[in-house]
């Protein structure tokens, strides 16, 4: 993380004042190359709420959001002194910024609002600041030197690898070719080198992975793997493969190669490919047993010489298969009565009522008679 007591970029309230202060890595790069910008609340007294009310633009840049250590909870703020005068600081926004074209670029403010409030929670005092923009003056790419085609996201450093997973195969059998680049830059956007056509091998659709570290700088790796058929015997050389980047912190261009890898396929290339992927050069059944190689290798273990019974037809010829199959309907009715059942004692019809009335006129009755006796 960027140091905030640091020069950076002016602010739009400094002077004793609650404001919002950007602070980038550098304020000049070339094409392609990362700027960690930062964006830090300063306040001079402590405030209740707040809330970004307007992100930064960053029109012009590949973006990378960057975490904020200690901040999974809040705001993290810390007393730090900024022109001679002491401030709560709080980290809000970590970015890494990679310009797509040269040029000044201007990221557009970030704008939140900070408020107080009292004991029962009402809003006493709202003040809405923000950041001053940030002017970021970015360099083309030196002609001096590019190659052909250059991919503008290959700017950084990077290291190039690449590897097969057999040295020796039989004709019809897979093998996966992995092509990695590794280093610091901008790696989701890096376009990885082509993987060179063999003759003699089959290819599929390549699949590719990639894995970003977020730091400064960011770091990571891309993987290209691909799927090759071997279709006829021979020795063959999976030839150099070749990125070519940009290095802005020595100004030049470099070149990360792959070394070439041999790979050798016997067997008849008139013959059938293997079943499965397992298949190797490994020592078979004669010739007389041919007919139980798939067998042994594919049918399941069994502990009997017989085979077991077959449970359906067990669980159908059950004495107690019919009750299974009465219990859902028995146990819907018995539910659908006891609903019945409660609704109509829940009814308050004309003789329940009469029922009420008569027990009321017996009671009343009753105490009449004992009042009537409680005076003779």
């Amino acid at each position: 993380m960027l140091d905030p007591r640091r020069g950076g970029a002016p602010t739009a309230s400094a002077g004793g004042q609650n404001f919002v202060r950007v602070v980038p890595s550098k304020t000049k790069a070339y094409v392609g190359e990362q700027i960690t910008a930062e964006w830090y609340l300063y306040l001079t007294e402590r405030q209740d709420k707040y809330e970004t009310l307007k992100e930064p633009h960053t029109d012009g840049f590949w973006v990378e959001d960057l975490p904020i250590a200690g901040n999974e909870r809040g705001l993290s703020l810390s007393q730090q002194t900024f022109e001679g005068r002491a401030y709560l600081v709080a980290p809000l926004l970590r970015r890494a910024l990679f310009p797509l074209r040269s040029g000044p670029l201007t990221i557009v403010p970030l704008e939140a609002e900070i408020s107080q409030v009292d004991f029962f929670g009402s809003t006493m005092r709202t003040e809405r600041i923000k950041a001053a923009p940030l002017e970021i003056e970015v360099m083309p790419l030196p002609k001096q030197g590019q190659p052909a085609n250059f991919d503008r996201a290959a700017v950084g450093n990077f290291s190039l690898a690449a590897v097969l997973d057999k040295a020796r195969v039989i004709v019809g059998e897979p093998v996966t070719l992995k092509l990695m680049v590794s280093g610091q830059g901008n790696v989701r956007k890096l376009v990885p080198p082509e993987v060179p056509k063999l003759d003699g091998w089959k290819a599929y659709e390549p699949k590719v992975t990639f894995e970003v570290n977020a730091g400064e700088p960011i770091s990571g790796n891309k993987t290209v793997e691909v799927l090759l058929l071997a279709q006829k015997p021979g020795v063959f050389t999976v030839p150099s493969v070749a990125l070519a980047y940009f290095d802005p912190g020595k100004g030049v261009y470099a070149t990360a190669k792959t070394e070439p890898i041999t790979i050798t396929v016997v067997g008849d290339e008139n013959a059938p490919a293997p079943t499965t992927a397992a298949a190797a050069p490994t020592a078979l059944p004669s010739a007389t047993h041919a007919e139980n190689v798939v067998p042994t290798l594919l049918r399941p273990i069994r502990s009997k010489a017989t085979l077991r019974r077959d449970l359906g037809t067990t669980l159908y010829r059950s004495s107690w298969f019919m009750w299974l199959l009465l219990l859902p309907p028995t146990a819907f009715g018995l539910l659908l009565t006891t609903s019945q059942v409660r609704q109509r004692l829940l009814q308050d019809t004309e003789r329940r009522r009469g029922r009420r009335m008569r027990r009321q006129v017996r009671k009343s009755l009753l105490d009449a008679t004992a009042k009537r006796m409680a005076l003779e």
